[in-house]
């Protein structure tokens, strides 16, 4: 009882005999959309729309986004798309997709698995490629954040942040827990994590209380018997007692290191700002270079004036602290 009217689009049909059965596409407003995804090896996979199932493009298709499993003929080449389902026996929905040396590291709240060739060093294609689940630490629905040498993930239960990593020498897969001696800073919840790497490298965790957490970190040795050269957590209050509510790592104002840029939330007022972290300090800094402030900012324009027979400076550009009481130092 249903008609509907469907456009063809592509080279000539190879017949014109009556088509009975058509495929309706994976994705759509009624079936979800893909929540996470990555690119590796000439594709652009995707996941998280349906539990235990990835998708990837033709190999290479130049930005296309072509998920063409077969040829026109209806072969199946190395270049075609790849789809695949976990074999598993619970339902995972995919969090995150994370590329490795040994392939795809994909993190669902059961486990982690791996996609990878079935032969080593062989590229992934729709006749050589499998998925196995290696660990099971289990994963929140936090995207994952690469260091130097380890991917950093929140655990399932949103308390622990996990580095992943293969042991070197057995090639297992192994995740020591990054905040075992630091479990009280993160009681209310990790919702959000960003690496930076200079001056110091630092995993930053976002709370879901909106508070600031982090730890000083590096690994050198792959070994699951060596632990990390250091792994020293802090957390931070705000001075300006906003709420941060999302951040990311990315270059500093002057393009030379890597700073955090926050969103934070005045919780009296609901007045949103962007602030950026001030570069840490460096050898050769002067104690004048410090601006160590939460929600500072320069005045957009300073005239000296005189007011009530004194000389004083009138300063523009700080209309968000209207209405409130401030201190001249």
């Amino acid at each position: 009882g249903t008609i509907a009217q469907i456009q063809v689009l592509g080279p000539p049909l190879p017949n014109t005999n009556t088509i009975t059965s058509w495929r309706l596409g994976a994705y759509s407003d009624t079936t979800g959309w893909p929540t996470c995804g990555c690119y590796h090896e000439g594709r652009f996979w995707l996941a998280g729309a349906i539990p235990n199932r990835f998708d990837s493009t033709i190999s290479n298709d130049n930005g296309t986004f072509n998920f063409m499993p077969t040829a026109y003929s209806g072969v199946v080449g190395d270049s075609n798309a790849i789809t695949g389902t976990f074999n598993s026996s619970d339902i995972n929905t995919i969090f995150w997709m994370m590329p490795d040396l040994q392939g795809i590291v994909c993190g669902t709240q059961a486990g982690e698995w791996l996609l990878q060739a079935s032969a080593a060093n062989n590229p992934l294609t729709p006749a050589s490629i499998q998925a196995h689940r290696v660990t099971k630490y289990g994963c929140a629905n936090v995207e994952p954040k690469r260091t130097g040498l380890t991917t950093m993930f929140v655990q399932k239960f949103g308390r622990r942040l996990h580095e992943y990593l293969s042991d070197i020498f057995s090639g297992r897969f192994f995740s020591p827990n990054a905040s075992e001696r630091a479990k009280h800073l993160t009681v209310s919840g990790i919702a959000e994590i960003a690496y930076q790497e200079e001056l110091v490298p630092i995993v930053w965790s976002r709370l879901t209380n909106g508070k600031l957490a982090g730890t000083t970190y590096r690994r050198v040795a792959m070994s699951s018997s060596a632990e990390p050269v250091f792994n020293g957590w802090h957390q931070h209050e705000f001075g300006s007692g906003r709420l941060l509510k999302s951040f990311a790592s990315g270059p500093s104002p002057d393009g030379n290191l890597d700073s955090i840029t926050m969103l934070t939330m005045d919780p009296e007022t609901g007045v949103y700002h962007v602030e950026i972290m001030e570069p840490m300090f460096d050898e050769d800094n002067v104690l004048t270079d410090a601006w160590f402030l939460d929600n500072a900012v320069v005045p957009s324009t300073i005239i000296s004036t005189t007011i009530s027979g004194a000389p004083a400076l009138r300063l523009f550009g700080l209309w968000h602290l209207n209405g409130k009481m401030v201190t001249a130092m």
